[in-house]
């Protein structure tokens, strides 16, 4: 508890030191935002330092990332509140170009990666797959592209932990030494001229000052807060449907509806004039900068770590090289490309802080719309067949989904019992390669006991044959499920190879408000039509 509260302490009070320091020393050179990570930074490494000691001294992992991102929910409508719609019509044009050739240079990168270097580690090629959604739609679509690969979860987390590290180091690069290095490069041949004389005036976000709370400030603050809580409320009713972490559609829904909402409040006089805006928001950011480094946990070093580094650390590095290369035949300014490198590698929250350290508040709203872009593609559409309802019949939906990885299974049925808390859930299974079975056999039963009744259909093989896995059946998962529910159960769980017979079954036995799911990667999809005839043709029998 006192760890805690000294922590809560340190994340709201270190940016106001930094703020009194900002005309003085380091803080001066390097500006207020390098130096509140830098900040954050050495309080990680104390605390690891210390328990590497002996003591006992863990940083709440909750202040740290929920608080971080709550200060950069509120700070963005803030921001977005003085934005000049203006700028935001002249820039979109090449904001959006930079932020397509991004996305074309980490493509193109993770292909040739993903088959060199990926190649050899295990799970590598599919960490390369991962590192390619999160660095167009974040964090979320890199551990939702985990699972639905297969790749185990302490690989997951080994890959988030080697994103931090590289992340930490190449966002510190950003905020220093990006712009000298960049501007060599491509001002000299940018086509954005104008924007390039106007960026020159622009405002010292580091001279802010604040002139303390008043009607409009306290409003403003309001009503940034409105903003983040509709977001929240958003991302809460995605996570009901679809399951998984609650950060997953949280963050981004949040950074959208601030976006969003913060630009339409810009057209009321009263809301866009308030001087504080800019000051208070920059505060927000630097306690989010802060509280989001300091939560970097050094102990969670596992095998594989220095693999996976290197291949993020490689990844990341190429895309801006490659993505800085297309920036100069396209004639894109520094700044530009710099705010479209953050949306894509980091995502819109870091978008503030970044467009403050370049001065470039024009790119702020420009940068956000990209951000948020990379997030919706990523995040809210996702991969196809992500619990989608096929219909309802006789008060029977049916449900398909693409899971068929036990992680994934589980939390399908997880998020399937928050959604149909009084109904049955029964569940037409087909399982994805003869080798997957076998090797997660146990894991698919253990997952599909939170279903009440379960047909394993025939295995889907892909690149595999039957013949070299004679052992391996749909009786092979089953078999595994013994004993995992008692006799109160019945008989929950049975193989039926023909997954068109097993349709058939399972529309038979359905009853009113029962919902059915097929689940698996190969074509059970095609089960769902078959289902919805039988069940029409069966009415009687779902009464």
């Amino acid at each position: 508890m006192i760890v805690t509260i000294l922590q809560l302490i340190a994340v709201f009070g270190v940016p106001v030191l930094i703020l009194r320091q900002r005309e003085k020393g380091l803080v001066r050179t390097f500006g207020t935002i390098a130096m509140a990570y830098f900040w954050g930074i050495v309080v990680a490494v104390a605390a690891f330092l210390c328990r590497k000691a002996g003591l006992d001294v863990r940083l709440n992992a909750d202040v740290g990332q929920i608080g971080s991102y709550v200060c950069i929910g509120l700070a963005i409508p803030l921001l977005m509140f003085g934005t000049n719609l203006a700028d935001v019509r002249r820039l979109a044009k090449p904001v959006l170009i930079s932020f397509a050739l991004l996305l074309l240079a980490v493509s193109a990168v993770v292909v040739v990666l993903g088959r060199t270097l990926g190649a050899g580690f295990p799970w590598g090629r599919q960490l390369a797959a991962m590192a390619a959604g999160m660095y167009t739609g974040g964090s979320p679509n890199f551990n939702a592209i985990g699972v639905i690969l297969g790749v185990p979860g302490d690989t997951i987390a080994i890959g988030n932990l080697s994103d931090m590290i590289v992340g930490t180091v190449f966002y510190i690069f950003i905020l220093t030494l990006a712009k000298p290095l960049c501007a060599k490069v491509l001002d000299r041949h940018a086509k954005q001229g104008a924007y390039m004389r106007e960026n020159g005036g622009a405002e010292n976000v580091d001279a802010l000052e604040w002139n303390g709370f008043h009607r409009g400030i306290v409003r403003n603050l309001a009503l940034s807060l409105a903003c983040v809580l509709v977001g929240a409320v958003i991302g809460f009713a995605i996570w009901k449907v679809k399951g998984g972490a609650l950060t997953d559609p949280l963050v981004p829904a949040v950074m959208i509806a601030g976006t969003t909402l913060g630009l339409a409040l810009s057209f009321v006089p009263k809301v866009r004039n308030v001087k504080e805006n800019s000051a208070a928001g920059h505060y927000l950011i630097l306690v989010f900068s802060f509280a989001l480094a300091s939560s970097l946990d050094l102990g969670t070093l596992g095998g594989n770590l220095l693999h996976t580094v290197a291949l993020l650390a490689s990844i990341t590095v190429c895309s801006a090289l490659l993505h800085l290369l297309l920036c100069r035949i396209f004639r894109i300014g520094a700044d530009c490309a710099i705010v479209t490198m953050t949306a894509g590698l980091y995502g819109p929250a870091f978008i503030p802080a970044v467009t403050k350290q370049l001065r470039c508040d024009a790119l702020t709203a420009p940068g956000l719309i990209c951000g948020a872009l990379g997030y919706a593609v990523g995040t809210f559409l996702g991969a196809a067949r992500r619990f989608q309802v096929r219909g309802t019949i006789k008060q029977v939906t049916v449900v398909d989904d693409y899971a068929h990885h036990p992680t994934e299974i589980a939390a399908l049925l997880d998020a399937a019992r928050r959604r149909y808390p009084d109904s049955t859930i029964r569940v037409i299974f087909q399982p994805h390669l003869f080798s997957r079975t076998k090797f997660f056999a146990h894991q698919f039963a253990k997952s599909l006991a939170k279903a009440d009744d379960v047909i394993i259909t025939g295995i889907f093989p892909a690149r595999e044959k039957q013949a070299d896995f004679p052992d391996i059946s749909p009786s092979t998962i089953v078999d595994a499920a013994a004993g995992l529910k008692d006799a109160s159960a019945g008989t929950w769980i049975q193989p039926v190879e023909d997954m068109c017979l097993a349709a058939k079954m399972m529309a038979m036995r359905a009853h009113h408000g029962d919902v059915i799911f097929t689940v698996g990667a190969g074509d059970i999809t095609d089960m769902d039509q078959v289902l919805l005839t039988a069940l029409e043709a069966h009415r009687e029998s779902c009464e």
